[in-house]
């Protein structure tokens, strides 16, 4: 929970990864943000997918660079396949349980900006318009604050009022409900159940419900 910006894209040339990687780099070194540059090989990429990409294919590597905009925002993920599209945080870290034909799940990516604020958020949509609008042939983004297709602040301060509010809301409805009381999953999910009623509450597996 939290305004998130979430985005998808494609590179004009697998070639200009590098050309990318180098000038994130830079910004990032310019403007003391953190960040981390990824080349590695992905285990566990389905070989009809690999097929999609390159008939001659045996390996699937990953690169790109990940970097931090503000102290208090997520890392942002640029990394790509061997086809130059933008790769998500599950298809990096977990190839093999990945849903390689669901594009969501294996090239949407995210950052949550709700703690960096409206100045975060804002640093972080005019950095990713500059390099898709760059490097990119193709991007698609949703953007919870409404900021970046609109560069609206006032909405942009709005919506995080919004999110202010209901976590506000939410914490105010946990600390009454004495969760520390349970003392079995099932009774757990029924208080939780019963201070959230307009949230959908349930385990992975649902359990607790068989």
């Amino acid at each position: 929970m939290g305004l998130t910006l979430h985005y998808f894209g494609k590179l004009t040339s697998p070639a200009r990864i590098p050309e990318l990687i180098d000038e994130v780099t830079d910004i990032c070194e310019s403007a003391g943000w953190e960040y981390k540059t990824f080349d590695h090989i992905l285990e566990g990429v389905p070989d009809d997918y690999l097929k999609l990409i390159d008939d001659n294919a045996s390996e699937f590597r990953a690169r790109g660079v990940s970097f931090q905009a503000h102290k208090k925002a997520e890392t942002t993920m640029l990394c790509f396949g061997p086809d130059g599209r933008t790769l998500s945080p599950m298809a990096l870290f977990r190839p093999d349980l990945t849903d390689w034909s669901d594009d969501m799940l294996a090239h949407y990516s995210f950052t949550k900006t709700q703690f960096a604020g409206a100045e975060g958020h804002v640093v972080l949509c005019k950095i990713l318009k500059y390099l898709f609008g760059k490097y990119f042939s193709e991007f698609e983004v949703n953007d919870e604050g409404e900021y970046f297709h609109t560069e609206d602040r006032t909405l942009l301060g709005e919506r995080f009022g919004d999110y202010d509010e209901a976590f506000s809301k939410v914490s105010v409805a946990l600390v009454g409900a004495k969760l520390e009381k349970a003392t079995t999953i099932p009774e757990l999910m029924a208080m939780l159940r019963e201070a959230l009623p307009d949230a959908e509450i349930r385990l992975v597996s649902d359990e607790e419900e068989e």
